[in-house]
């Protein structure tokens, strides 16, 4: 998706309810932008503090660019020089960016179904499984998330989970363009803290779980929580599909207010007021799982080459977001029986005369345990994990907690780097063994692609290999270096040498 053309505002119309704009100021504009090094002629940029840089620094350079009006945060930063072009302040500008994007682009979300989808866990699954059974039941369905932007198979990389208003009001303009008619998004809490997702109309929200993260930003597990709960509160929004297997979201449930209509999804058979789909007869094996589902919609048997129990809960949340939509059960069902892993999450290799291995972006406590659980029940041999945690700023209280899970459920651990980024690698080791009752028990190994060749000609035929945390990157980064690195490439070269 590319820049968008053709697209035209008068300066004044686009800013109506931001700020008071002089007729001698007024101007068209034809684009939008918040990097300067992105300002294209015509363009209005918009200049506020981000989480590394301040866009008013670069207002200069968005006009030499080819700027022809400025709007910034508070006010005009005194270093700018003497312009014809306009300059205007309006206060709190971070959270109105959004709101300013879907007005250039003609509020794109309010002519599509948007889905979004919240919670530390699941987001990737439910998004790329949303869209893809949505498409294969006659309904085009894009996907916005951590592994990408555009259709299930055929995604462009994206760089946040959420990305920037301006670029997310564009692709879901295109989006609509192409005749896509629902998008399904995952919704970072960073994005709902910092408002990237205003001016976004979102029409169902999905909850999964909350657990152990981003507490480097959020600082503790209420800020978190308040975080999440932001999509529920979004005008417009119609339905709500939630855990209720999560405390969080069983609280959730009951906090929702009329008229938005909430929907619960149980595993472990939680009552709640909400209309409640529900799995029972659960069968999880290391082919897939079947369950038969109740729902608001209906009765069938869900069946699914997908693993764990966690994976069961993603697919119910799925049917929650079909039925709502009206999508017929028993097409449901076929369709989800024919959904494939998601890259980076429980992708398995190898088998038969050689270990298993799984791959997982499993990066926080839940994930890695859950993870580790769903491998023990149906391991008939050893059970071994490859694991490492993500450098400053990531967060380092979940280091040896993820240490003690390992431990718990494996009975090898090697532990090597994940992205340490600036901090030393062997400090992150440490934290994450101060976990570990029998440290010495565990194997070191800072070389990731050694450590998962080392697990990989040490197994044997029916153990399993967990390699945790990196999942679908494509990327290692130590230091302030960026290197290729991909697990799945990793395993599959060494699988493929291993007789």
């Amino acid at each position: 998706m590319q820049t968008v053309a053709g697209k035209k505002i008068k300066l004044k119309d686009l800013l109506i309810d931001t700020v008071e704009i002089k007729t001698q100021d007024d101007c068209l504009i034809t684009g939008i932008a918040i990097d300067s090094r992105k300002v294209k002629a015509g363009d209005l940029f918009l200049a506020y503090q981000g989480e590394a840089v301040d866009g008013r620094d670069f207002i200069a350079d968005a006009i030499n660019n080819g700027a022809v009006a400025v709007l910034c945060e508070d006010a005009i930063p005194k270093k700018i020089a003497a312009t014809t072009v306009p300059i205007m302040v309006a206060p709190d500008l971070k959270k109105q960016v959004g709101l300013i994007a879907a007005k250039f682009y003609g509020y794109p979300a309010r002519k599509l179904t948007v889905i979004g989808v919240t919670g530390t866990n699941g987001k990737t699954s439910i998004t790329q499984f949303i869209a893809t059974t949505l498409t294969d039941l006659g309904v085009p369905c894009g996907v916005i998330g951590t592994i990408g932007v555009g259709f299930p198979g055929k995604l462009s990389p994206s760089i946040n989970t959420t990305p920037d208003p301006v670029t997310l009001q564009r692709w879901l303009f295109e989006f609509k363009k192409d005749g896509v008619q629902a998008v399904a998004m995952e919704v970072s809490s960073h994005s709902l803290a910092q408002g990237r997702v205003n001016g976004v109309d979102f029409k169902i929200a999905v909850f999964t779980n909350l657990t152990r993260d981003h507490l480097d930003y959020h600082n503790t597990m209420e800020d978190y929580g308040a975080a999440k709960k932001m999509l529920f509160t979004q005008h417009g929004l119609q339905y709500a599909i939630i855990n209720a297997d999560d405390e969080f979201g069983h609280g959730l449930i009951r906090d929702l207010k009329t008229p938005l209509k909430a929907y619960a999804y149980t595993i472990k058979d939680i009552q709640t007021e909400a209309p409640t789909i529900q799995a029972q007869d659960i069968k999880l094996e290391i082919t897939g799982v079947t369950a038969n589902v109740i729902t608001p919609w209906g009765s069938g048997l869900l069946k699914s080459r997908l693993l764990g129990g966690f994976n069961l809960s993603n697919l119910l949340a799925v049917l929650g977001v079909l039925g709502v939509m009206r999508v017929d059960l028993t097409a449901s069902l076929a369709s989800i029986e024919k959904l494939q892993t998601v890259k980076g999450r429980m992708q398995t290799f190898g088998g038969n005369k050689k270990p298993l291995v799984v791959i997982d972006y499993a990066h926080t406590p839940d994930a890695l345990e859950q993870a580790l659980l769903v491998l023990r029940e149906c391991c008939h041999g050893a059970l071994w994990c490859v694991f490492g945690c993500g450098g400053a700023p990531r967060d380092r209280g979940k280091r040896s907690i993820m240490g003690e899970i390992a431990e718990r459920y494996s009975d090898h651990i090697i532990i090597t780097n994940d992205n340490p980024r600036a901090e030393d690698p062997q400090q992150i080791i440490n934290d994450i063994l101060q976990g570990l009752l029998c440290p010495w028990a565990a194997e070191v190994e800072q070389d990731r692609r050694v450590a998962i060749a080392h697990a990989i000609d040490c197994a044997r035929a029916n153990d399993i290999i967990l390699v945790a945390g990196k999942g679908h990157e494509e990327y290692q980064i130590i230091g302030k270096e960026k290197l290729p690195f991909s697990d799945q490439e990793v395993v599959e070269k060494i699988l493929s040498t291993k007789e």
